[in-house]
């Protein structure tokens, strides 16, 4: 099964190892419904599902996808100039954290679905 993690660049920027398409990984995951109904799999940084009852689980997978996703300012360079709008972009490879200039990196991970943690109501 494909699954979608969505990481904070300044979070990658903090303390996460560079990885590539193709790699295997294993990261502490946890899957979450929010309160409209969405559902959505985190990663589990800095202690961020300690004592909050969210169950998590180190989550073998390969990397299937990744992008970025940065939004760029009316004026910016790369913009349009018209309005905010947020550029996609496919990588193969994401450097270990330090100097990291992305709003988001979207992770698209091929699990085995009897690896994911047990579905969470949480709202973080």
């Amino acid at each position: 099964m494909l699954i979608r993690v969505e990481i904070y660049g300044g979070l990658h920027a903090c303390c996460h190892e560079g990885f590539s398409v193709g790699d295997q990984v294993r990261w502490q995951l946890a899957q979450v419904r929010n309160s409209r109904g969405a559902i959505t799999f985190e990663l589990d940084d800095h202690g961020t599902f300690e004592c909050t009852g969210v169950p998590v689980a180190a989550v073998p997978a390969r990397v299937a996808r990744i992008q970025y996703r940065d939004r760029v300012r009316a004026g910016q360079a790369g913009s349009s100039g018209l309005a905010d709008e947020v550029l996609v972009q496919d990588t193969v490879h994401v450097p270990a954290g330090t100097d990291f200039d992305h709003d988001w990196i979207i992770a698209t991970l091929q699990v085995d679905a009897r690896s994911l943690p047990p579905l969470a109501d949480w709202d973080g």
